[in-house]
């Protein structure tokens, strides 16, 4: 699947971001269920649908919600370390 260039123009940046931070969290917040931790089980009961239509009013190209996924989801987030 291939994503937009803005979508990889904004997963470089996650990435870049993430190579380039010096600073360490002292503390990461994990739910110890065995669906993992708060982000993950937030992104796998996101309604998908209802979020694009809650925001397809501001997007100048719908086409850009195709991609849209959990997958897409846990990607991005990936490098975001909750403290």
């Amino acid at each position: 699947m291939s994503h937009s260039p803005s979508a990889n123009r904004l997963s470089e940046r996650f990435r870049t971001a993430r190579l380039t931070s010096r600073r360490q969290p002292a503390v990461e917040t994990r739910d110890r269920t065995p669906t993992g931790n708060i982000r993950d089980r937030a992104i796998d009961t996101l309604n998908l649908e209802q979020a694009r239509a809650d925001v397809l009013p501001f997007v100048p190209d719908p086409d850009a919600l195709t991609l849209w996924s959990r997958a897409f989801f846990h990607d991005v987030t990936r490098p975001i370390v909750l403290v």
